[in-house]
This record gives C-alpha cells, sequence and structure tokens, in this order.
C-alpha cells in the first residue's frame, strides 16, 4: 500500500503493484497518495481499463 502513496514509486513498480490489488482498494489508496499527477492519472487510467473489461472489483 505504501507504494502507491510514495511520490518516489516509478510508474511501471505502481502499474504492477496496483494490479496485484483490488479496484476498491487502489482507489482508497490513490485518494491520499503522494504519486506524481501523471503517474495517479495513468494508474487510475489502468484501473477503469480493468474493471471495465473483465468485471474485477
Amino acid at each position: 500500500m505504501a507504494l502507491l502513496r510514495n511520490e518516489k514509486t516509478p510508474l511501471a513498480r505502481a502499474l504492477e503493484f496496483s494490479r496485484s490489488l483490488p479496484v476498491t482498494l487502489v482507489r482508497e489508496s490513490l485518494h491520499g497518495s503522494r504519486l506524481p499527477t501523471n503517474v495517479k492519472s495513468y494508474v487510475l487510467k489502468d484501473l477503469a481499463k480493468r474493471s471495465g473489461s473483465n468485471g474485477r472489483s
């Protein structure tokens, strides 16, 4: 969880970690996150694709 809140986490690592967690948990973690805006936006877009394509939550 700390990886999704740390401003030093690289995009690739944030995506890899977020894909291993339920969508709702990732969204909650990103709410108070200090990730750079572009990284956070990319993770959220990836979540939207993931939740829309196969219904996992």
